[in-house]
């Protein structure tokens, strides 16, 4: 008999170990259940050693230790089992009741209340007790039927009603319950006198383990939580009120060594430490500003190829009063190392996109002079005028930005860009007046004036919807504009002053200025003297005076881009 006590006192220890030192995360409840059976187990082994009523009442109630403690945790592990949160208030209540008849089980040899009478009896070469039970022994067996009781109203209320309760785990639970209430049972009524609760308590620990096991796989949060602990890289350090340092994790400490030469309960010392220049300073000059509150920007820093991510949070006690600070840290390098891939990316993309937009934007420029250039080439008095004008326009450009008049350089490039298309209207012009040597009738004259508000047609048409809404605008007034005057006496709207958009009043000036120097049909080009006075004479009545006097000053560059025409032309 012996042996039997000697093998199943064995065997709890070793499940009390495996539940304790195992890498499954168990609950609080459910280590106490396995060290409780062992207690009781090696209680049973020592009654069955003993050889002195004394020795054999002492181990007796170690024994009660199961017996009166173990219902009530068991049902404890039920409820995590069922998801049901039992009150920290109520949990105490459960632990005082039990500790309160535990005190009576003390009082046995020393009073009547439980015990009556315990006589020692040796069979074979185990000893047992007989036992006359006092008035209040009643209580021991009403608290364990009452919690055989309420688990099996738990049980089937979580089945009935609870769909994240596993029928299996239910049966084995219900399976360990029954086997302990009957053998309880059995033995009182019967008199048995060998103990079988050893047995059973073993029993009773491998099956809530199986049990607890399999709830953990019902869960999900303890899955993704296992699996984070597993596989994410998060580190903490935990300070007081007053950042004061109170604990790190080992995470932290392969990354800041020097961490592990702190005083815990005191301030992080203000050397030239990597972790608190780079890290505290910042943090505490965040919580500064905002007095006790959580800091939530979050920061990043580079040691060798790893990056880390940092932020403080508060500490709160599960009665939700704030104690303390948390910074976790965490490696972010396949993340950042991921952004920094797509910014490369996304910057060789632009790159490529930029390249192949100018590319696209020299084809439509060209093609656009191509389709200026056909349409000139019906007139037979403006040759060389697109390009000409084109070029007076990149050098007055050039001198507005100079002259600080409040013109942006994108608004002065989209006029550059306008002026090969400021006489595309002429295309509607019939080929009898366009290509006509002479004067032109009245009403000729008419007929030339409507490639004005043509050309801003056309130029709209071709342009809206694959260039931007600004330089669309500008090009469709440069067309539709550019002959108009200050004074009003131009055409085709009669618009005064300021109702003329500038760059129709800036590409006036170029297209008047090389009109002068240039030959015609109808004239002799003007000498640069002549031209330059005329728009001297012109400026306030045909053009705008400000812009008149800009472009006054740029004669020596003009000068000099149509000698470079004429030497263009003498090498043809």
């Amino acid at each position: 008999m012996i042996a039997y006590y000697i093998i199943f006192f064995i065997i709890s220890i070793i499940l009390m170990l495996i539940v304790v030192s195992s890498g499954t995360e168990h609950s609080m409840q459910q280590c106490i259940l396995t060290v409780l059976v062992t207690i009781a187990n090696g209680g049973y082994l020592a009654l069955a050693l003993s050889t002195t009523l004394e020795s054999a009442l002492l181990a007796n109630k170690l024994t009660y230790v199961g017996g009166i403690f173990l219902p009530m945790v068991f049902f404890l592990v039920l409820c995590e089992v069922c998801s049901v949160k039992v009150p920290r208030s109520v949990m105490l209540v459960m632990y005082g009741v039990q500790l309160t008849i535990y005190m009576l089980v003390c009082s046995i040899g020393r009073s009547a209340i439980y015990y009556r009478s315990a006589t020692l009896h040796t069979e074979g070469s185990a000893a047992y007790l007989t036992k006359e039970y006092g008035p209040l022994h009643i209580l021991y067996p009403i608290t364990m039927y009452g919690y055989i009781l309420a688990g099996i109203v738990l049980m089937v209320y979580s089945l009935r009603h609870r769909n994240r309760v596993s029928f299996k785990n239910m049966l084995i639970m219900i399976g360990s319950m029954t086997l302990a209430s009957a053998t309880f049972s059995i033995e009182r009524v019967f008199g048995i006198k060998a103990e079988w609760m050893p047995a059973v308590y073993d029993i009773i620990i491998i099956g809530q383990t199986i049990t607890f096991y399999r709830a953990r796989l019902y869960l999900i949060d303890s899955i993704t939580d296992q699996h984070l602990r597993q596989f994410t890289k998060v580190g903490h350090v935990c300070f007081n009120r007053k950042m004061h340092f109170m604990s790190y994790s080992d995470y932290v400490a392969n990354i800041f060594p020097e961490i592990k030469k702190y005083n815990l309960d005191s301030p992080l010392p203000e050397d030239d430490s990597f972790f608190h220049d780079k890290i505290m300073l910042k943090v505490q000059g965040q919580l500064r500003e905002r007095d006790s509150q959580v800091a939530s920007e979050s920061n990043l820093i580079r040691i060798k190829d790893q990056y880390y991510e940092f932020h403080m949070d508060s500490l709160f006690t599960q009665r939700g009063s704030w104690y303390g600070y948390v910074l976790v840290i965490a490696d972010v390098t396949d993340h950042q190392k991921y952004l920094d891939m797509i910014e490369e990316y996304n910057h060789n993309l632009e790159s490529e996109v930029k390249g192949k937009t100018q590319k696209i934007r020299q084809i439509q420029e060209k093609t656009l002079l191509g389709v200026a250039q056909m349409v000139e080439s019906r007139d037979l008095s403006t040759g060389g005028h697109i390009k000409r004008t084109s070029s007076v326009v990149g050098v007055f450009a050039r001198a507005l930005l100079k002259a600080d008049m409040g013109f942006t350089p994108e608004f002065l490039r989209y006029v550059e860009r306008s002026a090969p298309m400021h006489d595309l209207g002429k295309i509607a012009v019939e080929d009898r007046i366009l290509r006509k040597q002479g004067l032109f009738t009245d009403d000729e004259y008419r007929e030339m004036k409507r490639h004005a508000a043509e050309g801003a047609k056309i130029v709209r048409q071709i342009l809206t919807g694959i260039e931007d809404e600004r330089f669309v605008e500008i090009a469709t007034n440069v067309a539709h504009y550019h002959h108009e005057k200050v004074n009003g006496e131009g055409y085709p709207d009669g618009l005064v002053g300021d109702e003329i958009p500038v760059e129709a009043r800036i590409m006036a000036l170029a297209d008047v200025f090389d009109a002068l120097v240039s030959k015609r049909c109808y004239k002799e080009a003007f000498s640069f003297d002549r031209a330059f006075e005329i728009i001297r004479q012109d400026s306030g009545t045909h053009f705008d005076a400000r812009l008149a006097e800009v472009f006054l000053s740029c004669r020596p560059e003009l000068e000099a881009l149509y000698l470079s025409f004429e030497d263009e032309e003498n090498l043809e």
